[in-house]
């Protein structure tokens, strides 16, 4: 076994380890510059987005976060009741043992959580169990994973094209277009 294979199997280890001390935050692989398709929806598949605000809110959130857990977003889809993201891990994470995607969706996830039950009264559930994560392991695969996500209005029917949705795109695109709505989620109030 080679010293680099031998030292990965470790990382995955301690990562397993520090799951169950983090009270299994984490109960995936995850590695360095891998590429990962995560994604969840609404509990019993009800809409967690239920207006512009609630979109704009999980992808201002998703940016802020990105800066503090940095991960690189290829590309994202917000659907009334689920989510799609493609990302990737940096090569160096915030720590060895955990993942900075886990860090990212945990908080992302809880803070949106908090956001959503203050704002529509609900108690219970967000989201439908722990977000879910596929490893991108070939070029063929992403793509069709970017196409995939970036036609999901367009195959649901919400929109006659991709460029109609403004709730999708690539990290860039997302960013600007975003920059000038912070001042609309400034509000105290969930």
């Amino acid at each position: 076994m080679s010293a680099d294979k031998a030292c990965r199997m470790l990382e995955i280890y301690l990562c397993l380890i520090s799951a169950e001390y983090f009270g299994g935050m984490i109960t995936r692989e995850i590695y360095p510059t891998g590429i990962y398709h995560v994604y969840n929806r609404g509990t019993l598949a009800m809409d967690i987005f239920r207006d512009q605000r609630d979109y704009q809110r999980f992808i201002i959130k998703l940016f802020e976060y990105k800066q503090k857990y940095p991960v690189e977003l290829l590309a994202y889809c917000l659907m009334p009741n689920h989510f799609h993201l493609l990302v990737k891990e940096p090569e160096k994470g915030m720590t060895p043992e955990i993942a900075n995607i886990s860090f990212l969706m945990k908080v992302l996830l809880n803070a949106y959580a908090k956001y959503f039950s203050c704002k529509y009264k609900h108690s219970g559930n967000v989201f439908q169990g722990k977000y879910k994560s596929k490893f991108v392991d070939t070029e063929s695969y992403y793509l069709h994973l970017k196409e995939y996500i970036l036609d999901n209005p367009v195959r649901a029917g919400l929109v006659a094209k991709r460029s109609d949705w403004p709730y999708l795109g690539l990290d860039q695109f997302g960013q600007q277009a975003l920059l000038g709505q912070q001042g609309l989620l400034t509000d105290k109030a969930c």
